[in-house]
């Protein structure tokens, strides 16, 4: 019995669309290499054991929740947030007292970052 391949859903697509300009590097979005970034960590994510994929959707899921708890995104999640807010709201998760927060947001960006050094036009 095979498996079913993992695939972003809509969603996690679109925290990750506001996440990876944040935490890669600048020229990210200027070379075109966005939805690609975001395509090379879907396919890393679908070989990641089920439970800790599971873990990180969960916690992906949860900080572009808990973005509509600030007073000051006004009831906007994470993916809804302009450039400033949206890093502002990475930034209080990355120095979180809350290790689970500042883990989450370390080992997302670490993913993306790694998947931008990862593509051919990065490493020439």
């Amino acid at each position: 019995m095979s498996e079913k391949t993992y695939k972003h859903n809509a969603q996690t697509r679109r925290i990750l669309w506001v996440l990876a300009p944040i935490v890669c590097p600048p020229d990210l979005v200027r070379r075109g290499l966005l939805d690609p970034v975001i395509d090379d960590l879907e396919q890393f994510m679908a070989i990641m054991p089920p439970p800790i994929r599971a873990a990180m959707l969960v916690g992906m899921n949860l900080f572009d929740v808990t973005a509509t708890l600030d007073p000051r995104n006004a009831g906007k999640t994470f993916s809804q947030l302009d450039g400033e807010r949206a890093k502002r709201w990475f930034e209080l998760w990355w120095h979180s007292p809350i290790a689970l927060m500042r883990e989450l947001a370390k080992k997302t960006k670490g993913l993306l970052v790694l998947c931008y050094y990862e593509r051919p036009a990065v490493r020439m």
